[in-house]
Order: C-alpha cells, then structure tokens, then sequence
C-alpha cells in the first residue's frame, strides 16, 4: 500500500504536508511514485527545507524567474525556492504565489511542506502555521506513534510549553489528552479548519506496534469522524509507507 494511491495525488493535485517529523520522507515518496508515472512535480515549501541533491532547484526572489526555472526543465520535477539562508537551507516561497504555478503548470503534481517541527512527534501549530495556500486539495498531518505512547510529553513534543496548555497533568498526559490534542483549536488537526481534504499519517508505526496504533487511529478518526477523510498507519522511512488505512 503505497501513500500516493491513499491521497490520490496526480496531475493538478495540490498537497501540503503538515505537522511533525517524517513530513520530508513523506513527500519524498510520493514524489518519487509520480515521478515513476510520468507525472512532473513542483515541490516546494512555505517555511524552509534542506536543499535537496537530486534534482534541479530553482532559486528565484520573483516568480517570472520561477516560472522560466520551471519551464527550463521542460516537464522534469523540481524544488523551488526564494533565497538560501545561511545554514544551507531553502527558504519557501509565499503561498499567494501557488495560485499562479497552479494555472501556469496545471499538468503538474505541486507538493508543499507547510510547517517545521524539529523532529519531533506532536504539537501546536505556533501563531502563523500551518502556512496554507487556499488551492490544496490534500492536506497529510503527520504525527508520531511515539507521541501517544508512555513517554514524557516533553521527548517527543515541538514546543512544549505550548502544547502543555493543553493538558492537566503537562508532564505525562494520558492517552486520552494527547489524542484530544490534535483536536484543540491549535492542533493538528482542528486547527486546519477550512483547508481541503485530511489525512491524519501515524509515522513510525513498526508491525508489532500495529495493534497499538489501529487502538489509537480508530480514537482518532471517532473524534475527527466530521472532518477527516482518514487515518493512516505507517512509516514514512520504508516503501511502501502505508501499513493501513482507517476510515
């Protein structure tokens, strides 16, 4: 089971991946499986990502200079950019301006990192995330296994202090309270409000920690019922990155 045929990205998609760590690997694979069918690809981003090393970037502060990028690489996938900071890193481009390489390049698959995290596992989105473009049809909330486990929140938490607002016991929360996290208004999920469809991935899911994880899915996707389309198992490290899907 492969994440491309669970989100149905394709020719004219728009999605945007959200959240907590594995959010790279993800687009990754997909990216790969339509590069696979012959489907170009325009990845980029709304905050910054490593420089990628095999394919073409482009890195252009105007969008006339990204569109003749694009087209320079007459239909094979490539990441844009607007700058390079100075750790190396390309910085993302402003979402108004996915509108116009929507129209420009509707054979195109756009994919599209839209919040950083650090690594880790679960949190709030901080006051201007996620950084969504109003065309994307697909949004992918990744989110940790080890985030639900019996674990100090702070392990495996972005932002802590933030996301501590959320519980009563801020140190080690129950299963119940880091599950109704997705769904504060500043979760990973609730707060997408208005966004295009939602899959909720459950990253690094091994096959003994499988049972598990349905447990928790299945919570997820009764919480979410009104506004997820579903809930994903998997690993975002292996191929095929999907184990099961929830609905």
């Amino acid at each position: 089971m492969n994440l491309i045929r669970m989100i149905a990205a394709g020719r004219g998609s728009v999605v945007v991946f959200v959240g907590c760590g594995g959010k790279t690997s993800a687009i990754e694979g997909v990216l790969q499986e339509l590069i696979c069918q012959g489907i170009p690809v325009i990845h980029t981003t709304t905050t910054k990502i490593y420089l990628p090393k095999e394919r073409p970037v482009v890195v252009n502060s105007e969008p006339d200079g990204l569109i003749e990028g694009i087209e320079r690489a007459k239909g094979k996938t490539v990441t844009l950019g607007c700058a390079v900071d100075g750790e190396g890193k390309l910085l993302g481009i402003p979402k108004e301006w996915m509108e116009m390489l929507h129209k420009r390049f509707p054979r195109h698959c756009i994919l599209i990192e839209g919040d950083g995290c650090k690594g880790k596992s679960i949190k709030v989105y901080g006051e201007h995330e996620p950084c969504i473009p109003s065309q994307a049809d697909k949004v992918v909330i990744v989110v940790g296994l080890d985030a639900f486990l019996e674990v100090p929140i702070g392990k495996v938490a972005h932002r802590v202090e933030a996301l501590g607002k959320c519980f009563e016991n801020k140190e080690n929360p129950d299963l119940e309270e880091r599950i109704a996290a997705l769904f504060h208004p500043r979760g990973l999920v609730k707060g997408l409000d208005g966004t295009g469809e939602k899959y909720v991935f459950i990253n690094k899911v091994t096959d003994h920690q499988l049972p598990v994880a349905r447990k928790i899915g299945e919570e997820i996707m009764l919480l979410g019922k009104d506004i997820l389309h579903s809930v994903i198992l998997g690993d975002t490290a292996l191929y095929p990155m999907g184990k099961e899907v929830i609905r």
